[in-house]
């Protein structure tokens, strides 16, 4: 019984670690890519203008 709880906490905890880095992940990658996607619209408009 103890073991099985044990586990079962130590795949919350691994599910949370997975968690936590794909959102710090995303967070990073989206803070990286939103400066390139104001540069590609801006680079946009000057071609089309």
């Amino acid at each position: 019984m103890f073991s099985s709880s044990f586990q079962l906490l130590n795949n919350l905890n691994y599910f949370l670690f997975i968690y936590c880095f794909l959102f710090l992940f995303t967070g990073l990658r989206s803070i990286l890519l939103f400066p390139t996607i104001c540069m590609i619209n801006k680079l946009k408009k000057s071609y089309i203008y």
